[in-house]
């Protein structure tokens, strides 16, 4: 009777330890199914959306940065990819790309924006843990989770910046400053900040618009370099077609701040689809803000 009662349990360890290693593998495999798809998961007691692209031939032998990307206010993480051009440039470039939908098509940033920010969503932790999940799937490299975003998005990139340092490896933010009184816990990151010089709802030289302070790129930049223990004088000037850029190469150890003022340009993604310009300003398309956060992005590599 002994004997029979050790080999069930036996049995019954087994299959647990064997069937939690199956679930694993096959959500490992899902993670890592090529081509673009909608996914689900849940936080904070909500069901939040995303859309996952995983390039051909993505593996635990060959794993792959990942970008996720924040779409701007009455935005979705669709809408951001057609805007921006990302996913055209992850299935050339091959990187995965996470696409993101905010509740109520907007994000909590701290001070803007919308109905997740009246009602306190907690949009950092739940990019957080998307940003976790998906470096659990062995197909996604380590060490290379870099975050993006538009206005709203890039507001949030911000604050997830300042409160969980652990989230990315490097930040791009476009037309989006910190929405917060002051960066709670100002860890180091890689920054490449972004912004029109004519856009009338960040302006370049800061100010209020619709009842909230957004800070300047200067002040900005002046914040990522303290954070990033870099020397301000020592830069590397560069005047790109259509913008003008300004790289600080003396920072902490594999660290770089970089500010782009895009020229002529208002609250758009420069380089990508222009919406609104009579109401946001122009995009002449001059310089590509998405190519140039993937350039910053792969430097950070090397």
């Amino acid at each position: 009777m002994i004997q029979r009662l050790c080999l069930i349990a036996a049995i019954a360890f087994l299959t647990a330890c064997f069937g939690a290693r199956s679930t694993a593998e096959a959500a490992d495999a899902d993670l890592c199914e090529s081509g673009m798809r909608s996914l689900s998961m849940e936080h904070a007691d909500q069901d939040r959306d995303y859309l996952l692209y995983v390039p051909p031939g993505a593996s635990a032998d060959k794993p792959v940065p990942l970008v996720i990307g924040l779409h701007g206010g009455w935005g979705t993480g669709e809408n951001f990819g057609n805007q921006t051009g990302f996913v055209e440039l992850a299935k050339s470039e091959g990187f995965a790309l996470a696409l993101p939908d905010g509740i109520w098509r907007a994000w909590n940033a701290g001070s803007c924006c919308g109905r997740p920010q009246r009602n306190n969503y907690d949009d950092v932790g739940f990019i957080a843990e998307l940003a976790s999940t998906l470096e659990g799937a062995a197909c996604i490299a380590k060490g290379k989770t870099y975050g993006t975003g538009f206005s709203n998005g890039a507001m949030l990139l911000h604050r997830i910046a300042c409160e969980r340092g652990d989230v990315f490896d490097g930040i791009a933010p476009v037309a989006g400053p910190l929405m917060m009184e002051r960066c709670e816990k100002p860890s180091p990151v890689p920054a490449l900040l972004i912004r029109g010089a004519d856009d009338p709802r960040i302006p370049l030289l800061g100010g209020e618009y619709d009842g909230t302070y957004r800070a300047s790129l200067k002040e900005m930049t002046e914040s990522l370099l303290q954070r990033n223990d870099c020397q301000a004088g020592e830069t590397e000037p560069g005047k790109l077609a259509g913008a003008d850029c300004t790289r600080y190469t003396a920072c902490g150890s594999d660290r770089l701040v970089e500010a782009c003022s895009v020229t002529g340009t208002g609250h758009q993604w420069p380089g990508g689809k222009t919406f609104l310009p009579r109401k946001l300003g122009p995009n002449p398309g001059t310089f590509n803000a998405t190519q140039q956060i993937w350039a910053f992005f792969e430097s950070l590599d090397r």
